[in-house]
């Protein structure tokens, strides 16, 4: 029988997948706006908008993805169907682009507007680091808190 606690630490790393792609995407979203503003009327508080918000954005989606990677990998009860979430999730958001293009199977997908390749690729970053944490989370060896040798005094 699964812990109350462990069921949430299951259910929040698979709603935090998903939050963090889908705050990618509202960057790339972000940025697309940004840049097609600056295009048609050139102003320097659209510049400055676009210039500050390429670093605050980096910062705050590395900011999301190492704490998914903490949670997922060091906090939550390792599951492997959740690992291979995170791949699947992953490599599908990576590699949707290069599939799509493929004349051989890219009739056969649907067209997904968000995947396609945008300007910043924020959305694609995240489908990486997501697939890394999968596989961290399959790979790396699970050690209990119990486990550590206690302090020296």
């Amino acid at each position: 029988m699964i812990r109350k606690s462990a069921v949430w630490s299951i259910v929040l790393s698979v709603l935090g997948l998903f939050a963090v792609l889908g705050a990618a995407r509202g960057f790339d979203a972000w940025m697309e706006f940004l840049r097609r503003n600056n295009a048609i009327t050139f102003s320097l508080s659209w510049t400055y908008a676009t210039l500050w918000s390429f670093p605050l954005i980096s910062l705050c989606l590395a900011a999301l993805l190492i704490l998914l990677f903490w949670f997922t990998v060091v906090q939550a009860p390792r599951r492997v169907w959740i690992s291979l979430l995170y791949l699947l999730v992953g490599a599908f958001v990576v590699l949707y682009p290069e599939i799509y293009m493929t004349p051989a199977l890219g009739p056969w997908l649907p067209e997904i507007r968000p995947l396609e390749i945008t300007y910043t690729q924020y959305l694609l970053t995240a489908g990486g680091f997501v697939v890394i944490t999968g596989l961290s989370s399959l790979i790396l060896p699970r050690k209990n808190r119990n486990d550590l040798p206690p302090a020296e005094a």
